[in-house]
């Protein structure tokens, strides 16, 4: 995960499409809503507020997926997460609720 850092830096000052890079999935979780409980929480609230906008980049997951890099964010578990998940463009999220997940996706194609 330290690279997932990197990223988002190199992408800032502009250096990310002439950098090669190795890993074929990107995996994250997104600081500032996932630092409710697990490892996060002994972070600062500060630190998630200013991690976020590097490693959850929308520019930069975009530009990961056109250079093949699949990108995921975990663990997400309610609706509003989801959400969160969906409006940053991650591939794909992790949960420990697939049911409410699949019940979101549902809900989502209903209301397109």
């Amino acid at each position: 995960m330290p690279e997932c850092g990197l990223y988002g830096l190199l992408l800032l000052v502009g250096l990310l499409p002439w950098i090669p890079i190795k890993a074929d999935f990107y995996q994250v979780p997104i600081p500032n809503i996932s630092n409710k409980s697990g490892f996060l929480s002994t972070f600062p609230t500060w630190f998630c507020h200013v991690i976020t906008p590097i490693i959850c980049n929308p520019l930069l997951l975009w530009h990961l997926e056109r250079r093949g890099v699949r990108t995921g964010v975990w663990v997400m578990n309610h609706d509003a997460e989801f959400a969160a998940a969906d409006w940053y463009g991650f591939n794909g999220i992790m949960t420990d609720y697939p049911s409410r997940l699949i019940s979101y996706e549902q809900a989502k194609k209903k209301i397109k």
